[in-house]
């Protein structure tokens, strides 16, 4: 089994060295029949969900909510209201979060039960 190594590169340094002038209309974006998304392997039509207003706000109470009781770090927090942000935009669309972050979302199912992950 190979060994996982952390890159160790300062990103900010490097983009700061450089030149942004120089690419600038270069780097364009792929048009979207040659993407990749789970949706184009099963063959299904490919849909961006954007979370609305309401979700913002619910994701917001969520994540604060266990923010609070788990004493979560201000990194934590972030990554607690992008995980709410996920698991209810799908739970409102009626489709399935798959996730390795079990222990979050199961937390963030116990607030809000309406949806539903799979773990791997």
């Amino acid at each position: 089994m190979a060994r996982r190594t952390r890159l160790s590169i300062d990103l900010e340094a490097l983009l700061r060295r450089r030149k942004t002038e120089k690419w600038r209309g270069k780097l364009t974006p792929r048009p979207p029949d040659q993407l990749i998304a789970a949706a184009s392997i099963t063959g299904q039509t490919r849909v961006a969900l954007v979370p609305d207003a309401q979700t913002w706000h619910l994701a917001g109470v969520i994540a604060g909510t266990l923010a609070r009781v788990q004493g979560f770090q201000p990194h934590q927090r972030k990554e607690c209201l992008n995980d709410a942000l996920i698991y209810l935009t799908a739970a409102k669309q009626g489709l399935p979060v798959v996730t390795a972050n079990r222990v979050e979302f199961d937390m963030i199912q116990q607030i809000a039960p309406g949806g539903t992950f799979l773990h791997f």
